[in-house]
């Protein structure tokens, strides 16, 4: 299993940086409504885990509903909305739809889901995630409120810290590679702590495997 998935957080608290998001969405749990946010920034920076730490911080983990947008089609878009217009079964649930990657959304889908996500249930709760939101009709973003997601230092530094951590861990405190601080850094696109994870997995495969060769 890839480390990006096994040190996914299980909490807000448990989310590396990204302050500003998680001190609005810490302030709408005080007294949580049902709403439709989205999550907007570069890829591998939390936009998912904040979405899916958030729902099991709502204690509704389990019945949430993660979609691809890419694999969205119109029916299955209207079977979510009816979803969402029911109230849970059980009480103190959420009915929680994840959102992935809004932009890959067809134009069907769009123009469909922009009057279907007007009025919500009780507890009904969507989060979207979108690495570039050019192409989605501004009419379905103004459904949401939006938060941004950052790469900057208020990111990179805590994730950077999170690495040497579970290097020390893996190593018993040898030295990190001499490129470690730039584990993570993709050009342009700034820093992904999901880039970051995986050249923290090679790295101690390759030094497994050396040591097993070694012996």
């Amino acid at each position: 299993m890839k480390l990006s998935e096994v040190y996914r957080p299980r909490s807000l608290s448990d989310v590396i940086g990204q302050s500003k998001p998680l001190r609005i969405l810490r302030g709408w749990m005080q007294s949580p409504y049902s709403s439709a946010w989205l999550f907007r920034g570069g890829p591998g920076i939390g936009k998912t885990s904040t979405a899916l730490a958030l729902a099991n911080d709502l204690g509704s983990l389990d019945s949430t509903q993660i979609i691809p947008c890419s694999d969205l089609g119109i029916d299955r878009a209207r079977e979510l909305v009816r979803a969402l217009s029911l109230r849970p079964m059980f009480g103190g649930k959420w009915n929680i739809l994840i959102l992935e990657e809004l932009e890959r959304l067809s134009p069907a889908c769009q123009q469909f889901l922009k009057v279907g996500f007007e009025d919500l249930a009780p507890r009904a709760l969507i989060l979207a995630t979108s690495n570039d939101t050019t192409g989605i009709d501004p009419a379905l973003i103004q459904r949401f409120t939006p938060l941004e997601f950052t790469c900057g230092t208020d990111f990179y530094k805590p994730a950077q810290e999170k690495l040497l951590e579970l290097w020390n861990d893996a190593t018993g405190g040898d030295d990190p590679p001499k490129d470690f601080l730039k584990w993570g850094f993709d050009g342009a696109r700034g820093y992904s702590l999901r880039v970051a994870y995986d050249r923290l997995q090679q790295e101690l495969l390759f030094r497994s495997v050396e040591e097993t060769i070694a012996a």
